[in-house]
């Protein structure tokens, strides 16, 4: 029987916390431990997790370093107390009652096993492989045909196992915030670890991003992808396809943000300064929310 740690990050996010932590305590396949990570929150969540899930371990940092800093905090918490693998998730999050029973059923000590994510709308989301560049995967296409590419994963819902958490280290805490566990799927990848997508397990959670022209996040937001998207490519992998689709991508959304953003030139202003802030290695907490 394996031994599992759940990992939650939270930050001022209540009432959605206590929803996931219910659909964690509801699950088919038990749970050894659960910790979340409360980035200083300031709306009681570290009370109501005390009061109303009183087993459920809470590990509260002193400021908001963000969720990069959060995962790194809690699955090295979570290697200290013996589990076999770690199931890691953002506090909006709610899986299905089988959803880790079904990643369980998938698990090796080699492979990390990936829900499939749902909006509440029903609509399922959230697969992608990487070719040189993210391309987004549906459930339908993945069921019917070889993907080309190697799966990857965000930070709801994957099953780590501890082998391949020990052999690549911890997430990158230095991000913040986005693309800390696209960063870290091909980190697994690259020390010859397996992704795979289990299209039986799902887990509820909203997405900004379906059905938008272009995304809507706020501009501080905006930073953090981007710089932490060109540290990896440009700076660290340094894979020339990579590279090069990377900057058409940003060449294609500031085209984007001119035609359709009302704050245009403080979305230019930041997308160029986030590159440089990337190229130099310039990472941690700058933008304020």
């Amino acid at each position: 029987m394996y031994r599992i740690c759940a990992v939650v990050v939270t930050y001022k996010r209540r009432e959605m916390l206590r929803h996931c932590l219910s659909a964690l305590l509801r699950q088919t396949q038990p749970i050894d431990h659960i910790v979340v990570v409360d980035n200083a929150s300031s709306d009681g969540t570290v009370e109501m997790v005390q009061q109303v899930f009183p087993n459920v371990a809470v590990l509260p940092l002193a400021e908001n370093l963000g969720g990069a800093f959060g995962f790194h905090e809690g699955i090295r918490w979570a290697l200290a107390h013996d589990a076999d693998y770690i199931w890691a998730m953002d506090d909006d999050a709610v899986p299905l009652t089988d959803c880790l029973e079904q990643l369980c059923a998938q698990a090796r000590p080699d492979c990390v096993a990936v829900p499939v994510l749902r909006d509440p709308g029903g609509l399922c989301y959230g697969l992608g492989v990487w070719n040189n560049r993210w391309v987004h995967v549906t459930p339908d296409v993945m069921a019917g045909k070889p993907i080309e590419g190697r799966p990857t994963f965000a930070f709801v819902g994957p099953l780590l196992p501890v082998q391949v958490v020990r052999k690549v280290g911890l997430p990158e805490k230095r991000f913040f915030i986005w693309f800390d566990d696209l960063q870290y799927s091909l980190r697994i990848l690259d020390a010859n670890y397996q992704i795979k997508h289990v299209p039986e397990a799902i887990c509820v959670h909203p997405s900004r991003f379906i059905r938008k022209r272009r995304n809507p996040e706020p501009v501080w937001m905006l930073y953090y992808g981007v710089r932490n998207m060109t540290y990896t490519l440009v700076r660290d992998r340094r894979i020339p396809a990579e590279i090069f689709w990377h900057f058409s991508l940003q060449a294609r959304a500031i085209a984007a943000d001119t035609v359709y953003g009302p704050d245009r030139v403080a979305r230019f202003k930041t997308r160029i300064l986030a590159m440089v802030h990337g190229l130099c290695g310039k990472l941690g907490k700058r933008q304020a929310a």
